[in-house]
């Protein structure tokens, strides 16, 4: 429903109008013969359009305008005017109003036009009050998101940044962060960020993720990982969002965890007795240099494997790591001198027939978490007990 002020001293006039426009059904029609009376029902009721004579007695309609401006910035005005008035009708366009109607012979001709710019006017409003709303539950949002935020234009130009952009560059300010060109900057073209801002703007496709070490003029150097995309208005690309995310803590983290794999797997690679560590698909990812000289089969050949009795001639006996995964009971049944402690498991093999030799096998097998105690392999190890040549 769309509630219209119209505002004449020619009650006539002010009748026509009401009668006309509330033959569509969404419209409803509130009259005033006078600018005073016009503001007195302004001040209490809602309306969504004003539609003002130009000549009044006591209060003109551009009088009015001027004052429903400021006290309603955004409410679509129309003024009608009367013919050979054009300098009332421009003075009404200079003082803010939506349109002017020059008034007519032809009553319903001139009424559906007045309709069609009164429905105009207030959907344009309706347009413009819904983007500002959502432009600030926007600024709302980005002023206390956790990442950087930023907007640009087509040329670069910073047009928006929220304070976490600030905080990650170690700048002094908004203002002096506004100074950096996206696509200029000398250090934002050499980690390939420039030409990917570039592309997006060019192309429309975003850019879903890019990782890069950057230093800014400030001096802080961070790992960011970066997301790109369109700004687009009416169909045409018109600038770029672009959201920084720090993750300097969880590179650091990450290399940390890196380098303490690298040093686990150095250490079992070393250890003096067979030991090789499977995942949770039960294939080996670490065979050490023992197990190696143990078996005869080279490490190449085991990494990734999770068949290791076509590699390996163990029988599968000694692979107490099957039963930590799988706590299949069957698997114990071919060892014996069981002894569980917590979450390891110790176990021997009978003589066996291996590598030409007869043996038994003392074992060891332990589970593996992560640091959110989530299973994610095993290792084990293994001994030679006893040995019996086939000579004897």
């Amino acid at each position: 429903m769309i509630h219209v002020l119209c505002v004449d001293d020619e009650p006539s006039l002010c009748d026509i109008m009401r009668i006309i426009l509330e033959k569509n059904s969404h419209f409803k029609v509130d009259t005033a013969l006078s600018a005073h009376e016009g503001l007195q029902k302004l001040n209490k009721g809602k309306f969504d359009a004003i539609v003002s004579d130009y000549q009044m007695p006591g209060m003109d309609g551009i009088e009015l305008l001027k004052i429903v401006r400021t006290q309603y910035p955004t409410l679509p005005f129309i003024i009608f005017t009367g013919r050979g008035r054009e300098k009332a009708a421009i003075d009404a366009l200079n003082n803010g109003a939506d349109f002017y109607l020059q008034k007519g012979i032809e009553t319903m001709a001139q009424f559906a036009e007045l309709r069609n710019m009164v429905e105009t006017a207030v959907k344009r409003r309706q347009a413009e009050e819904a983007l500002k709303e959502s432009e600030e539950k926007y600024r709302i949002l980005a002023e206390k998101a956790p990442i950087g935020i930023l907007t640009c234009d087509r040329e670069g130009h910073i047009t928006y940044l929220n304070p976490k952009v600030v905080q990650i560059l170690g700048s002094p300010g908004e203002e002096k962060t506004r100074e950096i060109n996206l696509l200029k900057f000398p250090p934002l073209i050499e980690v390939g960020f420039s030409e990917a801002l570039q592309k997006t703007l060019e192309t429309g496709v975003p850019i879903q993720s890019l990782n890069a070490e950057y230093t800014s003029k400030w001096g802080r150097t961070a790992y960011f990982r970066v997301y790109i995309s369109p700004l687009v208005r009416n169909g045409s690309i018109h600038g770029a969002q672009v959201m920084l995310d720090d993750i300097t803590h969880q590179k650091n983290l990450e290399d940390a965890l890196r380098n303490s794999e690298k040093l686990s797997r150095e250490i079992i690679e070393h250890l003096p007795h067979p030991t090789f560590v499977v995942n949770t698909q039960r294939e080996v990812i670490v065979w050490n240099r023992a197990m190696e000289e143990m078996t005869g089969v080279p490490a190449a050949e085991m990494i990734g494997q999770n068949d290791r009795k076509d590699s390996v001639d163990l029988r599968r006996r000694t692979v107490l790591v099957d039963y930590l995964l799988s706590r299949d009971d069957e698997i114990l049944k071919k060892y014996f001198n069981i002894n569980q402690d917590g979450k390891c498991i110790v176990a021997e093999t009978p003589v066996i027939p291996f590598m030409n030799r007869d043996l038994a096998f003392w074992v060891k097998a332990s589970p593996l978490f992560d640091g959110d105690g989530e299973l994610i392999g095993a290792i084990e190890t293994v001994r030679i007990i006893s040995e019996i040549t086939r000579s004897e």
